[in-house]
């Protein structure tokens, strides 16, 4: 919904109402995620629940991208509540339809629960594990509002197109690892690894760059002028990519910028090593609400893990979305 409306939802700390506060509920579940099996047991435990004249309609994730949402957006309704069981990936597909002209104004809450490798926004929302039965959080949970990061783009030939996320989005190194570790086989060999070696095997990716890559490197101008860097990263929250280091909330009106211009590869896993461990001085953070800048290569980047190819000559302005969505939450 747009900011700062609640719509027929309770105010966030508002304990007057009791009783469900959904007409119903819409599952969306990834059939693909690391941890499906988990997802199975949560709809089972739903099913068990009683929700009066709740439905529970599970619904799969679909391959077909555009039709999936064309779906989701006729599906929606006031009143809804929708439970994504997958990783930060099944969440985001949500985005568009909740932020588009015909589900922005309706009072439609997200409650994104742990089953995929990477889980940002439901740790973010809700802890690690839910500690509670899901229908407790969706009986009792607070609803807030958090706008996406929005990302624009003009493309060289005047094209115009943009990418939503919730929780992060990189250029470069990142991009480069998010790349590597979306391959299903690579992805359930580290699922679970710790970060000392999730470090090593970030390391190994970079290392394997043909030398022509320059390690992730790329070209930019920005109000710095033009220059060479290695890592663009926003973050809309206290986590990226399993990492939780950052002073930031998701409900916060500002993002976090994170940089790394120049060095080599020791250099550079030195810097990626000190990010995942929470140590990345606040000299390399920058707080705003808005960053500009023109690629001037090619590069990758990544949205919430998503990961896409950029050419040479894009402008890219990054900015907090005009509209929020309603998360469901026991922490925020």
């Amino acid at each position: 919904m747009n900011s700062g409306e609640t719509g027929s939802y309770r105010s966030q700390g508002d304990s007057s109402q009791n009783g469900n506060q959904f007409e119903r509920i819409v599952i969306l579940y990834n059939p693909n995620a690391s941890q499906a099996d988990l997802a199975l047991k949560y709809i089972d435990e739903l099913s068990g629940s009683k929700f009066g004249d709740i439905m529970l309609e599970p619904i799969m994730t679909s391959t077909d991208r555009a039709l999936e949402e064309k779906y989701l957006t006729d599906l929606l309704k006031e009143g809804d509540a929708v439970i994504t069981f997958g990783g930060d990936g099944t969440s985001t597909r949500l985005l568009n339809p909740l932020l588009s002209d015909e589900l922005a104004h309706l009072s439609i809450a997200l409650l994104p629960v742990a089953c995929g490798d990477s889980n940002d926004l439901p740790i973010m929302a809700n802890g690690k594990s839910p500690s509670l039965p899901l229908s407790y959080i969706l009986d009792s949970g607070n609803i807030v509002d958090v706008n996406p990061i929005d990302t624009s783009f003009i493309g060289p030939s005047g094209d115009e197109f943009s990418i939503s996320a919730f929780s992060y989005i990189g250029f470069g190194n990142t991009a480069l690892i998010a790349n590597r570790l979306n391959e299903r086989g690579y992805r359930d060999k580290t699922n679970g690894s710790n970060t000392s070696r999730r470090l090593v095997e970030q390391s190994k990716i970079i290392l394997g760059q043909s030398p022509k890559s320059k390690l992730g490197v790329f070209s930019i101008r920005d109000e710095l002028g033009a220059r060479k860097v290695h890592e663009i990263t926003v973050v809309n929250g206290s986590r990226m990519a399993k990492i939780g280091r950052f002073d930031l909330k998701l409900t916060d009106p500002t993002m976090l910028r994170l940089g790394y211009e120049s060095g080599n590869f020791v250099k550079t896993v030195a810097w990626l090593g000190r990010l995942a461990t929470g140590r990345l001085a606040r000299s390399y953070m920058y707080e705003g609400d808005q960053y500009d800048f023109l690629l001037e290569s090619d590069t990758l980047m990544h949205a919430d893990a998503e990961v896409i190819q950029l050419e040479k000559h894009t402008f890219v302005r990054i900015k907090q979305h005009k509209r929020s969505v309603s998360i469901i939450s026991t922490i925020l």
